[in-house]
């Protein structure tokens, strides 16, 4: 049986060289500063087609206020239908 959620749930797959994932990490950054109290926002970056190292910079360089798990296998982001990273981020 599933967990009952009192909040609405946002959750985004990124890595940090796709040029989409860093227009929507303000968006995001925004939706959790006005909302945070209603909605939950995370932030996965899909591990396994990424760097740790760059993982950090880009949630610094664009200031992620909202939480970011790292999936290093990717396994979280297989289980929600993404095949994979291509140049243009579609999973």
């Amino acid at each position: 049986m599933g967990v009952k959620r009192d909040k609405a749930l946002v959750i985004s797959f990124w890595a940090s060289w796709c040029d989409p994932c860093r227009l929507e990490a303000p968006v995001l950054n925004e939706l959790y500063s006005k909302y945070k109290h209603d909605v939950d926002v995370y932030g996965i970056n899909v591990t396994r087609y990424d760097r740790l190292e760059d993982v950090q910079k880009f949630s610094r360089s664009l200031k992620l206020q909202f939480p970011v798990l790292l999936d290093e296998q990717g396994a979280l982001f297989e289980r929600f239908g993404g095949g994979g990273f291509s140049n243009s981020c579609h999973g």
